[in-house]
C-alpha cells in the first residue's frame, strides 16, 4: 500500500482560509473573532518543504489588531492576498465595515497591509464575506457574502473597485473563475450557473436530481468543471465532471466517491487529482479523470476541516481546521500506480477464491475472514467500491445544458 507522509502544526487560532503562495509556502488566515478570548486574528505564512528536516512551522505572521471578527476566507494571486474580515459589530451597525482587505506578500514572505474596502454596505453584523476568489492572471476577483438573495461582486484586485454585480435569488454555495478569466461559475443547492457578465447567464442548469445538493465547484481548465455534491437524506458524496461542448454543458462523469461521509466541507483540484474533505474530518484523494479513490485519510484533524488546497505543482495537499491545526501531506508520485496494482492483486485473489469456492464450497466463515482482510487493505468497507460502481446505474443519463 502507498505510504502517505504527513505533518501537522498548531498555528494557535481556528483556520478558515488557506492558499499556497508557491510550491513550498502556505498562507492561512483565521482567528478568535471579536470576542478574541486570547486568540488573535492572523495571517500566517508556513514553510512546507519536506526536503527540510524541520517540522511544518510558521515563518511569518501578521496580526489584525483591534476588535474585529475573525477572517473568513482568503485567496492569492501573485503577491496579492485578499481576505474577508468584518470589523466589530458596533462599527457595522454604524455603517462602517471595510471587510475586503488587501495585503502584499513579498518574496521574503513578509506580509504588509495595503488597503481595504466595504463593497457590501450592510449594517447587519450577521452578514459576512463567505468567499473571495481571484483569477489566475489577477485581473478580476469575485466576492460573495452570506446575504440572501445573493450577489457576486466582480472587483478589480488592484483598486478593490466593483466592476460588475451578478444577482442570484438563492444562496450561493461556491464560486470560481475560469483560468482564462472570462467566465465565473457558481452553484446554489440545486443549480449550476456559468456567466460572463451580469446581463444573462451563458448556461444555467437547475434540473438536478432532488436528492442532490451542490456544495463546491472548481474549474480544472477552460471549459471543464468539477462539482461536488452531497446526497440529501442519506450518506454519500458524489463528484461530477462537467464540460462545455457545443454551447452546452455535458456531464462527462459522475461517481459516488464515498458512501459513508455525509457532507463535503472543502474541495480542490490539481492537474490529475481531486481532494475533498468530509464533515467526519476525513480527506478523500481521487483521480481527476475517473474519480477512482486512491486514498481515504481518516481523522486528519480533531475537529471540522475548513479548507483543502493543493500546492501549484501538486506535490502537497494542505488542510486546515477550526481545531487550530494545519496538516500537509506529501502526495506520492506513484499514488495512481499503487492504487491500480492493489486493485489488480485483489481482483486476482477474489477470482481465485471464487473459483475455489465453486469447486470446494468454502464455508461462509472463511469468506468473513477474507472480508476483514479486504477491509484492512482499502481502509473502507470493501464492498463500497462495488456499491459505488453499481450506483452509477441509477445516475441520470448525460444531459445537455443549453443556453437560456
Amino acid at each position: 500500500m502507498v505510504k502517505i507522509e504527513s505533518k501537522t502544526h498548531d498555528v494557535g487560532f481556528p483556520v478558515y482560509g488557506a492558499k499556497f503562495f508557491d510550491d513550498k509556502t502556505l498562507v492561512v488566515t483565521g482567528g478568535g473573532g471579536e470576542g478574541n478570548n486570547g486568540i488573535p486574528n492572523k495571517i500566517t505564512v508556513l514553510n512546507v518543504d519536506y526536503a527540510d528536516s524541520v517540522q511544518l512551522e510558521s515563518k511569518k505572521s501578521f496580526e489584525i489588531e483591534g476588535k474585529n471578527d475573525s477572517p473568513t476566507c482568503l485567496d492569492i494571486s501573485g503577491n496579492t492576498v485578499l481576505i474577508g474580515c468584518n470589523e466589530n459589530s458596533t462599527n457595522i451597525k454604524n455603517g462602517q465595515n471595510k471587510h475586503l482587505r488587501k495585503f502584499k506578500l513579498t518574496d521574503e514572505k513578509e506580509i504588509t497591509f495595503d488597503s481595504s474596502a466595504d463593497i457590501e454596505e450592510t449594517k447587519d453584523p450577521n452578514d459576512y464575506q463567505k468567499f473571495v476568489t481571484i483569477s489566475k492572471d489577477g485581473s478580476i476577483a469575485a466576492v460573495v457574502s452570506s446575504k440572501v438573495p445573493s450577489t457576486i461582486k466582480v472587483i478589480d484586485p488592484k483598486t478593490l473597485k466593483v466592476l460588475d454585480v451578478i444577482d442570484e435569488k438563492d444562496e450561493i454555495n461556491d464560486v470560481h473563475i475560469s483560468p482564462n478569466s472570462k467566465q465565473i461559475a457558481y452553484i446554489t443547492d440545486s443549480s449550476l450557473v456559468v456567466v460572463e457578465n451580469s446581463e444573462k447567464p451563458i448556461l444555467k442548469y437547475d434540473r438536478f436530481a432532488p436528492t442532490y445538493c451542490l456544495t463546491k465547484v472548481k474549474f480544472t481548465k477552460d471549459g471543464d468543471l468539477i462539482v461536488a455534491v452531497n446526497l440529501r437524506n442519506k450518506l454519500g458524496v458524489l463528484l461530477a465532471h462537467v464540460i462545455f461542448e457545443d454551447d452546452a454543458l455535458r456531464v462527462k462523469k459522475a461517481r459516488v466517491v464515498n458512501s459513508k461521509t455525509q457532507k463535503i466541507t472543502a474541495l480542490d483540484v490539481s492537474d490529475n487529482l481531486v481532494a475533498v474533505s468530509g464533515n467526519d474530518s476525513s480527506i478523500i484523494i481521487a483521480g481527476l479523470e475517473h474519480f477512482d479513490v486512491y486514498k481515504t485519510l481518516k481523522q486528519v484533524h480533531t475537529f471540522a476541516i475548513t479548507k483543502v488546497v493543493f500546492s501549484p505543482n501538486g506535490k502537497y495537499l494542505a488542510s486546515t481546521s477550526v481545531a487550530n491545526t494545519v496538516n500537509v501531506i506529501k502526495i506520492p508520485e506513484d499514488i495512481a500506480k499503487s492504487y491500480f496494482w492493489l486493485k489488480f492483486h485483489i481482483f486476482v485473489v477474489l477470482f481465485a477464491l471464487f473459483a475455489y469456492y465453486l469447486v470446494n464450497a468454502i464455508p461462509q466463515e472463511k469468506f468473513d475472514e477474507f472480508d476483514k482482510l479486504i477491509h484492512y487493505l482499502f481502509d473502507e468497507n470493501p464492498y463500497d467500491y462495488y456499491k459505488n460502481l453499481s450506483s452509477q446505474r441509477h445516475l441520470p443519463k448525460q444531459k445537455l445544458l443549453r443556453k437560456q
